[in-house]
């Protein structure tokens, strides 16, 4: 909360509305869908932590409002959703979108409109440039993530590896965490499967990594279509070493 507080006041200080009454921020999130539970699971907890600095003054004197809206983890809504946020709404800011996509979908706005973008819950080193000075980021990227893992996960430069990879901007970011970590270490993938977003149909990417013998699988995508991807490789009598970046929970 304290993070919040400061990224707010960060904001606040920089723009015409510091002595407002109400600041209004905007939030798209998968609420329905193969996706929802993190976008409800977010939701609540930045809820919590607003009503929290509500009852503490707010921000400067002023109340937080939280807009929400659903974007089922499809880019194209969360751009409607931007748009109307940003033109029909006039919010100060963005505020705590999910997911690699859908902020990939409104960067074009977030650059043009020059709006604050803070705390998605994304780790793509595509929104960490050093030009992107409206993005105000809490949590860890994906490269830091990935080279964590490589280098506690794999000791012998023997091993089988695999990627699992959802086909779209948050595999393709993740992806190239794992590259360049296994690059160092003088591995290469044996297979690199993908499945498609807001999809659980992964029986083939799966299979690919069973036939070729795979020791360590690097899985990228949401909850469900992963547990689906464990669930049928233990079914088949195949249990390698999983891991995952921190969006999967």
């Amino acid at each position: 909360m304290s993070s919040i507080r400061s990224m707010l006041l960060l904001v606040c200080a920089s723009t015409a509305s510091a002595q407002a009454e109400t600041i209004q921020l905007g939030m798209s999130v998968p609420l329905t869908g193969n996706a929802s539970g993190i976008g409800q699971s977010y939701k609540n907890g930045v809820e919590l932590a607003i009503n929290q600095l509500n009852k503490e003054g707010g921000v400067q004197g002023a109340k937080v409002q939280l807009l929400v809206k659903d974007d089922q983890y499809e880019p194209e809504l969360t751009v409607r959703n931007t748009r109307q946020f940003i033109i029909e709404n006039n919010v100060l800011a963005l505020f705590a979108y999910v997911g690699t996509p859908t902020s990939s979908a409104i960067l074009p706005l977030l650059q043009h409109y020059q709006i604050p973008y803070i705390t998605p819950f994304t780790g793509a080193s595509l929104l960490r440039q050093p030009e992107h000075n409206f993005i105000y980021h809490l949590r860890a990227g994906y490269d830091e993530e990935t080279q964590s893992q490589v280098d506690y996960l794999l000791t012998k430069p023997d091993t089988k590896v695999g990627l699992l990879l959802q086909a779209d901007e948050f595999g393709a970011s993740v992806e190239q965490g794992y590259l360049k970590a296994l690059q160092l270490k003088g591995i290469s993938p044996v297979v690199t499967a993908r499945f498609q977003r807001n999809s659980t149909e992964i029986e083939a990417g799966v299979s690919e990594l069973i036939k070729a013998g795979v020791e360590v699988v690097f899985i990228v995508g949401t909850y469900k279509p992963l547990a689906e991807a464990i669930n049928f490789g233990r079914n088949k009598g195949y249990q390698p070493q999983y891991a995952t970046v921190s969006f999967a929970g």
